[in-house]
């Protein structure tokens, strides 16, 4: 068996069987407001369940719209209604809570692994100034680029697998890492396997095990919906420059929250918006967000936005 491999290879490596350590499930001591994560495992260990628990969460404690980067037009459905599902990583929207897995990252075929941590590091440079928490879930840890580790607030590891364990010298830091979590995960049983998570968070002075449960809508669909899925091609969007035209109103909706209505912002759906952001206050269109359990986050024309697709797809 593979744990038994992965044993018998921290031996020959000098590695001990580590003491057991205190746990917690405290994970508000490691998530926080403006700030991106990665997240790695063995194939099938639980990293998409834990990104979409740590989305589900979050997004309700710091108000932020959760948001599934790059899921299937089909999977939509599996997802509760506040959520949203940007076509492409340069969409992910400002005041959100993110889940881009490497799956919608990646080009036909893989074609360019350099491009993805190109875009990767473009990403995480914004999530201050663009209000979002992002996590970055990764299947094989030697394809992170070095450059991204200094960008990241944590790094979240389940169960590793051999490959793992064995991936790169043992004073580089991801290996280093991942032999902890190694480490951890060998004094466990089977059942706290699939529970538990090792973090490493330097910003937030914590390193250990913390427990995930599943999301409330989890489902086996969720965990297959990348399944087939061939990826798209990749921009990296070039930040505008001062001297470049004001964008309309129109195109500003389009840029901002252009994934909310996929007909397009016609002229109707951009007069409704205007008029409920004319009559209606920050405050008031806040409450009418909360009503409907959709995020609160966000300006007024976001906000206004949220709400018209919501009752769009009432109907």
């Amino acid at each position: 068996m593979e744990r038994d491999n992965i044993s018998e290879f921290l031996k020959k490596m000098g590695y001990n069987q580590p003491n057991k350590q205190p746990d917690s499930d405290d994970w508000a001591t490691v998530i926080q407001p403006n700030s991106a994560y990665l997240i790695l495992g063995r194939r099938g260990s639980g990293k998409t369940a834990l990104g979409h628990y740590l989305t589900e969460r979050f997004s309700k404690e710091y108000s932020l719209l959760p948001a599934i980067v790059g899921l299937p037009s089909s999977k939509k459905t599996l997802l509760p209604l506040d959520y949203v599902c940007p076509p492409s990583p340069a969409d992910t929207p400002d005041d959100s809570i993110a889940v881009l897995d490497e799956g919608a990252l990646a080009t036909p075929a893989r074609r360019s692994m350099s491009k993805i941590n190109q875009l990767v590091i473009s990403m995480l440079s914004l999530v201050r100034q663009r209000n979002q928490i992002i996590f970055f879930l990764y299947h094989f840890p030697r394809m992170v680029d070095v450059g991204i580790l200094s960008y990241l607030d944590g790094v979240l590891i389940k169960e590793p697998s051999i490959w793992d364990v064995a991936y790169g010298q043992k004073g580089e830091l991801l290996p280093k890492l991942t032999i902890k979590a190694a480490e951890l995960f060998e004094s466990m049983d089977e059942d706290r396997r699939k529970r538990a998570t090792f973090v490493s968070a330097p910003q937030a002075k914590f390193e250990g095990i913390l427990e995930n449960p599943l999301p409330s809508y989890w489902s086996d669909e969720i965990s297959k919906a990348w399944a087939g899925y061939q990826g798209q091609q990749l921009t990296v969007t070039k930040q505008p420059s001062l001297l470049e035209p004001e964008e309309t109103t129109q195109e500003y909706y389009h840029r901002k929250i252009g994934y909310l209505f996929p007909e397009g912002i016609t002229d109707e759906i951009l007069d409704i918006l205007v008029s409920y952001n004319g009559n209606y206050n920050l405050e008031e269109l806040q409450r009418m967000c909360k009503e409907v359990e959709l995020s609160s986050s966000g300006d007024k024309k976001i906000l206004a936005a949220r709400l018209l697709a919501y009752e769009r797809g009432q109907k």
